[in-house]
């Protein structure tokens, strides 16, 4: 099933306060926050790609979400209506024998 086709349907508990659904759009600036603090460079701008090709931004969800839209998961606290969870994954064909040695940012072409 391709997820992002599909209306989001909730299958947790009615009164969970935390949800998992697919990532949206709308959600893109509090992703790209979330990801700040986990990974310990809060006050990150975009400017200073050059220092931080790890860094996840606004910008480069929005990509993986172009790219990828069925396999981005975020955790929303249905109160606040605010992420707090994220999945950042990839897909890729992968030889055990012949393992990647690249970072991050270079498997993803920086995004």
């Amino acid at each position: 099933m391709i997820v992002h086709k599909h209306y989001f349907r909730d299958r947790q508990s009615g009164d969970a306060p935390i949800v998992v659904i697919p990532s949206a759009h709308k959600y893109v600036d509090q992703m790209e926050r979330l990801h700040q603090i986990a990974y310990g460079y809060a006050g990150y701008s975009p400017s200073d790609d050059d220092e931080c090709s790890e860094c996840l931004t606004a910008a480069k969800f929005r990509n993986h979400l172009r790219v990828f839209p069925e396999g981005q998961f975020i955790a929303v606290d249905r109160k606040a209506n605010e992420v707090v969870g994220a999945t950042v994954s990839m897909l890729m064909d992968f030889d055990p024998t012949r393992p990647a040695h690249e970072s991050w940012a270079k498997l993803t072409d920086f995004g």
